[in-house]
Order: C-alpha cells, then structure tokens, then sequence
C-alpha cells in the first residue's frame, strides 16, 4: 500500500509524458562517439549524392547545348520528305528572299573560281571535302557541293536543289566564307545564302537520334541522384550503439 512516501506507485509515474526528453549522449562516452561516427557517415553520403547529383547537371547541360548548337539542322533532318521550293533563276533573287533551313531548287552560273575545304559537317565525326561555288550575279549566293568534276565546275550553268543556310546563323559556314573572302576578295553586301546541294530533308536523322536517347538517359540519372539525395538528406543519421566485448 502506498503511504505517500517517496515510492510511488505504477499509475502514478508517466512513462509516456511529453514532458520527458530524451538525454543526449554525455561527451567523451561510447554513445556520443557512434553518434558523431553517424552523423559524419550521414554528411559523407550527402556529399557523394550532391557530386553525382552536379555531375549529372553538368553532363545534360553540355549535352543540351551540343544539341541546341544543331537545332536549325536537327529541324531539317526531321522534316518530312518534300518537294524543294522552285525559286528559279538566282540573279532574279535577293539573298535574303532564300529562307534560311528551307529546301529549294534554283539554277545558276558559277563562277570562275572555286574553292575546296574540308569540314565535320552537322554532328558527324569525319572530316569530308566540299567543293564551294559563288553563282555568278547572285549578291551572295554560294553552292555547297560533293568533289565530283564530272557534275560541278567552273563557269558551268547548274540547276540544283538542296538546304539554304544562313552563314550568320550557322558557324560552319561562315568560317569557310571568311577564308573565301580573304582569298577573292568578291564584292557583296548584306545577307549570304549557301545551298548545301543533295542536303534532303527528312535524311540524317541517326546522330541526332543518338544524341536525344543521350540526353533522355542523363535526364533520368539527374532524377534519380537528386532523388537519392532528398532521401539521404531526410533521413536521419543511423545511430549504431557499439557492444561490450568479452
């Protein structure tokens, strides 16, 4: 029986009581080690989520922006299968009336000079020759062309059909028509156009494929790491309370 002396009885102590905190581990104890041991094992794997997390950031932007460098030509390469705009004769025609990324067919003379380079065109690896032509009273309209003697020349009338492209828009282009300026030195002003002949639309597409399943899988492996590191940073450290040897 309890006589109100300093024992009390079950009902009277609370176990459950809010009103009773939980005792941290005393410093310098075998408790409060595993804690600190936990919680610097809880930091080292948020860190190594955040770096997988950043380098994954940092993969999809240069991958982002390889495509996005390649858009006009990507756009291109997905368009469906068509006929070419018939523009007609190129001295009838201002540069900036040929729509840039547009597929059309015009007939022109070239001049009597040429210049051959090669170029990694679009996002292909290998270096391949091109042939390039200014057409004779075009204001600025140059041929793009495969090395094949047989089909293009010199001073010879041809009816083409392939992709307009603006040089401005383009940095592929414009680098060739700088070295074709410092060598002739040709008298034109305003907007350029190259025709890149037998350029199809709808023709090309696997590179770019390619690079789209590239950037859909670093887009999933960003997801799941910032995932990982959400849940590493919510969950709390886990405490492993060391055990008595012997």
């Amino acid at each position: 029986m309890n006589d109100g002396g300093p024992n009390k009885s079950l009902k009277e102590f609370d176990y459950f009581s809010e009103q009773v905190a939980p005792q941290a581990p005393q410093p310098g104890t075998p408790l409060a080690e595993a804690a600190e041991e936990a919680r610097a094992t809880h930091r080292q794997e948020i860190r190594r989520h955040a770096v997988r997390v950043a380098v994954a950031i940092v993969a999809l932007a240069v991958s982002l922006s390889l495509l996005l460098s390649f858009r006009d030509p990507m756009l291109y390469a997905f368009s469906p299968a068509r006929e070419p705009l018939q523009l007609g004769e190129v001295e009838t025609l201002r540069p900036e009336e040929i729509r840039h990324n547009s597929y059309v067919e015009l007939t022109g003379i070239t001049e009597h000079r040429g210049m051959g380079i090669k170029e990694v065109r679009n996002l292909s690896l290998n270096r391949q020759e091109y042939w390039y032509f200014r057409l004779l009273g075009s204001r600025g309209v140059f041929l793009s062309v495969p090395p094949d003697s047989s089909k293009y020349g010199i001073v010879t009338k041809l009816t083409v059909r392939g992709r307009a492209v603006d040089p401005s828009r383009e940095a592929c282009c414009q680098t060739l028509l700088d070295e074709y300026r410092a060598r002739f030195n040709p008298r034109e002003s305003g907007q350029l156009r190259v025709i890149q002949v037998d350029t199809l639309p709808g023709e090309g597409r696997l590179p770019y494929l390619g690079v789209l399943l590239l950037n859909a899988l670093l887009t999933a492996s960003l997801l799941f790491a910032a995932r990982r590191l959400i849940a590493t940073i919510r969950r709390q450290p886990q405490l492993r309370v060391p055990t008595a040897k012997g």
